[in-house]
């Protein structure tokens, strides 16, 4: 019996691995969710991709700091742990509030023949929301950290950007069948 033995996935083995936490990383309730529903149901199917793009683009942030060095991330969460907990809470607290204060409408949006352009400030919106989130960067970690040492890490710069790539695919085909 072998001890310390690795385990070596393929490039499609890394990439369904990248898929599948895209897509785990994607789909609970939580705060990006409810921005990306009300965005879809105030300003239509682009509104509600733009705000899944705005957390793909977070997630590939988490990605890649977690793929490229899981131990930075680590010292970078132990460092700033309690001012990155502040910063997201505050903006949960934001976010929640102004949700919470704004006047439901459930009209369709008038512009039916609108565009992803036309609702790209929504993009940065849901990005912040996702880098701040504490369940998001530390879920990320951990499913990363946790790919990391049963395949015992990544070892080229390359196998990171193809599971960051694919993580960000997974993520991109949650939001893409959300919104609509």
């Amino acid at each position: 019996m072998q001890t310390g033995a690795q385990i070596v996935l393929s490039g499609i083995q890394l990439v369904l691995a990248g898929l599948g936490i895209g897509v785990l990383m994607a789909a609970p309730i939580g705060p990006v969710n409810v921005l990306v529903i009300q965005r879809a149901v105030s300003r239509g199917f682009w509104g509600g991709l733009a705000a899944g793009i705005g957390a793909v683009l977070g997630d590939g942030v988490l990605a890649a700091i977690g793929a490229f060095s899981i131990a930075a991330i680590s010292d970078v969460m132990v460092a700033y742990g309690d001012t990155i907990q502040f910063v997201g809470g505050m903006l949960l607290i934001a976010f929640g509030l102004a949700l919470l204060l704004c006047r439901p409408v459930l009209a369709t949006p008038v512009n039916e023949r609108s565009h992803l352009l036309e609702h790209t400030g929504i993009i940065p919106q849901t990005f912040i929301l996702t880098v701040t989130n504490p369940g998001a960067v530390l879920g990320m970690a951990a499913m990363i950290g946790g790919l990391g040492s049963l395949i015992g890490g990544l070892n080229t710069n390359l196998e990171a950007l193809i599971l960051v790539a694919a993580i960000m695919g997974g993520s991109l085909l949650w939001w893409l069948g959300y919104p609509s």
